[in-house]
C-alpha cells in the first residue's frame, strides 16, 4: 500500500480526535460557567431574603409600643388594648 493512503487516514483520525478534545473543553467551560451562574443566583436569592427579613425586623422594632389598659375582673387582672 501507498504511504499517502495511510497518512490521509491517520491525519483524518487525528483531526477527529483534536476536534473532540476542543469540543470537550468547550463543553467543560460552558458547564463551569452555568454552575457559577446558578451559585450566583442562589447567593442573590439568599441575600435578598436576608435583606427582606432585616427590613421586616426593623419595621417591627421601630413601630410604637401598644398602649395597654390594666383592669380587674372577677377572674383576676387583665390587660387589654386601650
Amino acid at each position: 500500500m501507498d504511504i499517502a493512503v495511510w497518512l490521509r487516514g491517520l491525519m483524518a483520525l487525528a483531526g477527529v480526535g483534536f476536534g473532540g478534545l476542543l469540543s470537550s473543553r468547550a463543553q467543560d467551560r460552558a458547564w463551569r460557567h452555568e454552575e457559577l451562574r446558578l451559585w450566583r443566583d442562589a447567593r442573590r436569592t439568599t441575600y435578598g431574603n436576608l435583606v427582606a427579613a432585616v427590613r421586616q425586623y426593623r419595621s417591627y422594632v421601630s413601630r410604637p409600643a401598644p398602649r395597654l389598659k390594666c383592669g380587674s375582673t372577677p377572674r383576676g387582672r387583665v390587660s387589654s388594648p386601650a
